[in-house]
């Protein structure tokens, strides 16, 4: 690509974006603020280590994320039925609600006594899932019909980078908070209650997303204006169902990454709990950058392709974290690793909104959620019994060999359909 056709490419990529519209951009604000908290900032960084201080191994951390998990799973098509029914707009509303009341109270079992300790965790896991499921099912149909075809690989690609950015800052003021607040009371960051008061600002900032998402419309869908070829070629149940199950196997990698090197920092490496939110924090602030270049890629290599050597290249990250045994491989690993998958994710999600009908988007977008979260949830099961077992190495390899098994699938599908 010649400098002239650069300049072009990014002219055209930010004129794109500025012809993002209201309801967009107030979503895209809303989207930044739990992506700070709850969704992938102070939540993910402090969450499995709330659980650590609290006495919880790996066993039961995986229990919750695999509970948590099946919940969501569960709720994916009931939200899908309320979509069409209801609209995307008011279930995202109700998604945030339900989301920082349950992030809330959460935090709590700190403060309660031994034996009911698990029982009020494990109670209002599933409460989160299901507000994460109206969010998650809902938002993307509803960015689908705020934009058009032109806009809607960049809508896609700057989700995607949204909540790493706000999740690589929330990483790093979640390892941090626990410090301030144990210096200032005087208490051991081996105990609980530096995090769960960390987990209780987290929930009170997520009170401003609510607010801002309140000001958006209802929007209808805007229909493509060109039938793809495998929607041509296939019924729309077909069509989910092979994506969902792309989805559910390319998936299992980064989740295995994403929940457990946190834990792995923690253990294993006896990193301090600042170091842990820094790493994170890093892989965030990357793996946003990288979001932003989707469109780039799929402009010139076209989505499928973008996916396929994207899912490849997550597969070759998590080998540095399964085979160095330093915090140099696992950061270089876990960076990497969140990087390619927020390429492969836009790309992925773009294909799923438009390789079926506007009336059947949300149906795609509560299968497919429900494919990764079922995912997540049995992977999040195995380590929680494999990483004891058999290492943590073992564990990683594990999802690498599946998501470059979903990539070779998808692109012998996609060859044999003459899509690219």
């Amino acid at each position: 690509m010649t400098a002239t056709n650069r300049t072009s490419a990014i002219q055209d990529y930010l004129a794109t974006l500025r012809r993002f519209n209201r309801d967009v951009r107030l979503f895209f604000l809303a989207a930044m603020i739990i992506g700070f908290t709850n969704f992938s900032g102070i939540y993910v960084a402090i969450g499995n280590l709330f659980l650590l201080r609290l006495g919880y191994g790996t066993q039961f951390i995986g229990l919750v994320n695999a509970v948590s998990s099946l919940a969501l799973v569960s709720a994916c098509l009931p939200v899908s039925a309320l979509e069409r029914r209801f609209g995307g707009r008011r279930l995202i509303l109700s998604g945030l609600g339900l989301n920082i009341a349950s992030s809330f109270l959460l935090p709590f079992a700190g403060s309660l006594p031994v034996e009911w300790r698990s029982a009020w965790i494990l109670g209002l896991v599933p409460l989160n899932s299901v507000s994460m499921a109206l969010y998650m099912v809902s938002a993307q149909p509803f960015l689908a019909g705020a934009t058009g075809p032109a806009e809607r690989g960049h809508v896609f690609s700057v989700q995607a980078a949204l909540w790493p950015l706000s999740g690589f800052l929330g990483s790093l003021l979640g390892g941090l908070i626990p410090g301030f607040i144990g210096r200032w009371m005087d208490l051991p960051l081996t105990g609980p209650f530096p995090y769960q008061v960390t987990l209780w600002i987290s929930a009170g900032i997520s009170i401003f997303a609510l607010v801002i998402m309140s000001r958006t419309r209802r929007v209808a869908a805007v229909e493509p204006e060109v039938r793809s070829p495998l929607q041509v070629a296939l019924s729309p149940v077909k069509v989910i169902a092979f994506l969902s199950i792309i989805v559910a196997v390319q998936i299992t990698g980064e989740s295995g990454v994403r929940i457990f090197t946190n834990v792995y920092l923690d253990r294993a490496l006896s990193l301090p709990t600042a170091t842990i939110g820094l790493v994170l924090g890093l892989g965030q602030l990357v793996a946003a950058l990288a979001a932003l270049l989707t469109p780039f890629f799929a402009a010139r290599l076209g989505h499928p392709r973008t996916f396929i050597l994207a899912s490849l290249a997550i597969s070759a990250c998590i080998l540095p974290l399964a085979l160095i045994p330093s915090p140099y491989g696992a950061g270089l690993g876990f960076m990497g690793t969140v990087m390619m998958a927020q390429i492969a994710r836009p790309a992925i999600i773009t294909m799923q909104m438009e390789f079926v009908a506007g009336p059947y988007r949300s149906v795609m977008a509560a299968v497919t959620t429900m494919a990764a979260s079922l995912s997540s949830g049995l992977i999040s099961l195995l380590g929680g019994y494999m990483i004891p077992a058999q290492g943590y190495a073992a564990f990683f390899l594990t999802g690498a060999s599946l998501t470059t098994l979903a990539a070779v699938g998808f692109a012998v599908v996609m060859t044999r359909r003459g899509i690219r």
